[in-house]
């Protein structure tokens, strides 16, 4: 059976003080990373693929369990921060 490292993905919206952010959390090592939301990408699941792909991600799939959003990668040592 494969390994796979699943990623969270998670959408924050804007406060008083901080604009609309993303939350990208590693469901293997629970490190995280919060990132300014970037509005030149269609969706933010666009956003966190190509931020973690310049992290040395391999990405393979995508999946949706009800509110969540997760990134699926064969990189299972790779660091999200």
């Amino acid at each position: 059976m494969t390994k796979l490292h699943l990623i969270e993905l998670k959408g924050l919206p804007a406060t008083n003080t901080k604009g609309s952010r993303l939350k990208i959390t590693s469901q293997r090592s629970g490190k995280s990373v919060t990132l300014p939301l970037d509005y030149s990408y269609a969706t933010y699941a666009e956003q966190c693929e190509a931020f973690l792909i310049s992290k040395g991600f391999n990405i393979i799939g995508y999946s949706l369990d009800g509110a969540r959003n997760y990134i699926i990668s064969d990189s299972l040592f790779a660091d999200v921060k």
